[in-house]
């Protein structure tokens, strides 16, 4: 499986807490694109590892591909890579650190974020 199902889908949600995840700009009260975005790519075709599918892989961002928040992802790769933002093949999104709105966590897969340093 390679998309996020409906009850991963709500960790994530529950986890941004109505915000963009990059930015921290609440959603909901502009008319903005919202997305769950993968960090560690799909690929073509999708992908069978289960952690593309899990929590920690996902991120709500605000914008779509091209605007806001996902579209500075697309189209500032070093960027996105060097906040985890996104995840290089080979890397788990269970290991990379990300940079959210509020600081640099890890991510589970139960739809945690923990501080850089505490104890997971």
């Amino acid at each position: 499986m390679s998309t996020f199902t409906a009850s991963v889908k709500v960790l994530i949600d529950t986890r941004a807490e109505g915000h963009c995840e990059i930015c921290g700009e609440a959603l909901g009260f502009k008319t903005l694109d919202v997305s769950r975005h993968h960090r560690l790519p799909r690929g073509m075709g999708g992908s069978r590892l289960p952690v593309v599918s899990s929590a920690a892989n996902g991120l709500l961002i605000c914008g779509s591909g091209v605007t806001f928040c996902h579209g500075l992802v697309e189209s500032e790769r070093v960027m996105a890579y060097n906040n985890g933002w996104l995840v290089h093949r080979g890397q788990s999104p269970l290991e990379v650190p990300v940079k959210l709105w509020y600081g640099w966590m890890i991510l589970d897969g139960l739809g945690n974020a923990h501080p850089i340093g505490s104890a997971a």
